[in-house]
Parts: C-alpha cells; sequence; structure tokens
C-alpha cells in the first residue's frame, strides 16, 4: 500500500536564548503555529510525533509529547509519540510520521521538534549531552 505523502504546513519559533520562554511554550507555539500554516485543526489530526533529545536532563521533563493536550485539549486521545534520536531527534519524528501516513494508519501527522537547552551551568550542560555517546567508554568523564 503507497501513499503519497508531503508536508502541508511549518512553523519555527525563534532561535536563541529565550529567556522568557520555556520548554512547554516553546512546544505550544511550534504546535499552534504548525497547525495554522497548515490550515488545519486539532480535531484534524490523527496523531502527534515529538522530537526531543533532552527534556529531563535540561527541563525535567521525560514525558513530553503528551504535554500537546494542555495545549490543544481536542489532541487528547490521539496518539503522541516522543522520539529521542540525540542529534537525529527532529529526523526520527519526521520519519516515523511518514510511516504512519504511508501505511494508511493515519491520514495527517503532526510533527514537533523542540529543545531548551540553555537551563544548566557549562559542567551540567557537558554531562547532559555526554549522554548521548556511548556512556562506559565516553560520556562517563569527569566534568
Amino acid at each position: 500500500m503507497s501513499h503519497s505523502v508531503y508536508i502541508r504546513g511549518a512553523f519555527n519559533t525563534a532561535f536563541g536564548r529565550l529567556e522568557n520562554e520555556n520548554l512547554y511554550t516553546l512546544y505550544a507555539q511550534a504546535l499552534k503555529g504548525t497547525l495554522e500554516d497548515a490550515e488545519l485543526e486539532a480535531k484534524d489530526i490523527d496523531g502527534v510525533f515529538l522530537g526531543n533529545y533532552s527534556g529531563g536532563a535540561f527541563n525535567q521533563q521525560e514525558h513530553l509529547a503528551p504535554y500537546g493536550v494542555n495545549v490543544l485539549p481536542e489532541l487528547r486521545h490521539k496518539p503522541m509519540y516522543r522520539m529521542e534520536n540525540a542529534c537525529a531527534s527532529g529526523s526520527s519524528a519526521v520519519h516515523m510520521a511518514l510511516m504512519a501516513v504511508k501505511s494508511g494508519m493515519m491520514k495527517n501527522a503532526l510533527v514537533v521538534g523542540v529543545e531548551k537547552m540553555n537551563t544548566l551551568d557549562t559542567k551540567a550542560t557537558t554531562k547532559a549531552l555526554a549522554m548521548a555517546s556511548y556512556w562506559p567508554q565516553e560520556g562517563a568523564k569527569d566534568y
């Protein structure tokens, strides 16, 4: 079974230190902005795929994908997945959404990528990023 797949809308939040933003506000902006650009509503979405590497280390939030329900309650009972694949987390989210649509399981998949990585000091940031390495040989250095 083969289905054509295309990107219907896109949105980027601002980049930078963004002192007045947090992981949740950035997620909300991306979610709403993408739906607006795609001219879709939450009820049109069959599933959400979130790319996020380090919500836990930097923001104390591991279970992030379902936060979309807090932003748009109409997403309740829709599958929401977090892709954690270091620097490829966003690409992995796109790939998984592509597979969901191509398989026919979903018609409209929403992909969001979000990171807020400036909440820790240098030592803690280095350790958080080192967790993407093979820890026993690379990451377990004294930071």
